[in-house]
């Protein structure tokens, strides 16, 4: 049975008045407004949805996602898990693997938002159900490093993604191409969204006590739809002023701390990263109930569950519970191959057949006899027989 309060699908009429409000639009978007403009006091939560998609959507991403969720719609408890990814080589590495991961888990519906069309199309010859993201248009190749106008452009039509989701009536699961799965995270998530009526649920970047925009649950909801607008929002003047928009994650981190700070608890920060020896201490927790101007529910999740790349995380006791790992604090797509390769509490997680590597880690690995050995143990049919060669070659 469906968990009472989650909201997974939007009325036949109020998709009707979206396409409609949409089509005088074409693919041009609005410019940004105050997200309290569409929050107004008693406006109906479906206007405001409605308003959402005319706002930060196209008519044809509207269509794009009602037709390609629609048609995998079965159990309709559970939310939308989604992606945003090119066609980059490492890229194509990691979207394969996130592919292949949602068919092993029998996770349904989901949905790939491909930034440029020849990602689109390629993922449509692999027979996946994508999206082109047209909202931004200003996206012009391969997603660059951390921080770069790509890289920025990349997390704003994230954004988009989002808000196009749960504007439609879904609950929206973010799971960046670059998380590895132990376990189907749906059935807690979604547990753990109801019973505490929760309207996000965030990953924790354990130590440093910051919200992660690579792993969340958000519901359709108010306080989770002001949220995203309001991110949106402050993304779009980031773009004006600055050429391309903010990070995602730093906006949201800010926006928490400077007008949710009454609801929201930090966690130590005095942890030696750089030293194996250093005392790894417990997760901290945030919960927010309530910022400026709206209310909102929201808590991460916790770290030794959910788990990034931070050699703090891979610190944390027990690695064989967690639920996921997430390649974050990883500089450059092939370091970020390179560890979502390897062994997680005695288990590959690396779920596609294609074990080719990119980039510079390929050639890493041709160049390093050692490297070269190493790899050879991701492949099972010669797994002891490379076992042998990195005994060999070890020093």
């Amino acid at each position: 049975a469906m968990p009472c309060g989650l909201r997974q699908h939007m009325s036949a009429a109020v998709l009707v008045l979206a396409l409609a409000t949409l089509a005088h639009a074409g693919q041009r978007l609005a410019p940004p407004e105050p997200p309290d403009v569409l929050a107004q006091a008693g406006e109906p939560f479906d206007a405001q949805r409605a308003a959402v998609l005319r706002q930060y959507a196209s008519s044809d991403e509207v269509a794009d996602v009602s037709r390609v969720v629609g048609a995998q719609l079965g159990d309709r408890r559970w939310p939308v898990v989604m992606a945003v990814t090119d066609s980059g080589e490492c890229f194509a590495r990691q979207i394969e693997n996130w592919a292949c991961t949602m068919k092993r888990f029998a996770i349904r519906p989901y949905v790939i938002f491909a930034l440029d069309n020849s990602t689109h199309v390629w993922l449509l010859a692999q027979g996946e159900p994508s999206v082109r993201v047209r909202s931004v248009s200003s996206f012009g190749g391969e997603i660059g490093k951390f921080g770069a106008a790509s890289y920025r452009q990349a997390n704003f039509a994230k954004i988009h993604a989002v808000l196009l989701l749960t504007g439609l009536g879904h609950d929206a699961l973010v799971l960046d191409v670059d998380v590895l799965l132990r376990a189907d995270p749906r059935p807690a998530l979604v547990a753990l969204a109801v019973s505490d009526s929760r309207d996000a649920l965030f990953q924790l970047n354990y130590p440093t006590g910051e919200l992660n925009g690579g792993v969340y649950l958000l519901r359709s909801t108010p306080g989770a739809l002001r949220l995203m607008r309001t991110i949106a929002y402050h993304g779009r003047l980031s773009a004006e002023r600055d050429g391309a928009p903010g990070i995602d994650q730093d906006i949201l981190n800010e926006f928490l701390n400077r007008d949710c700070a009454a609801g929201t608890y930090r966690a130590p920060r005095h942890v030696d990263q750089s030293n194996p020896k250093s005392p790894v201490t417990p997760p901290a927790h945030i919960v927010v109930s309530a910022c400026r101007g709206f209310a909102l529910s929201l808590a991460s999740l916790d770290a030794r569950l959910y788990r990034t790349g931070q050699m703090t995380s891979m610190r944390l006791p027990e690695p064989g519970t967690a639920v996921l790992w997430h390649a974050k604090y990883m500089v450059g797509g092939y370091v970020k191959h390179s560890f979502m390769l390897g062994d997680f509490g005695g288990r590959r997680l690396w779920c596609s057949a294609n074990l080719t590597l990119c980039g510079k880690l390929r050639e890493t690995v041709e160049q390093r006899p050692i490297e070269r050995a190493r790899h050879q143990l991701l492949r099972p049919p010669s797994r002891s027989s490379g076992l042998q060669a990195v005994r060999r070659a070890a020093p």
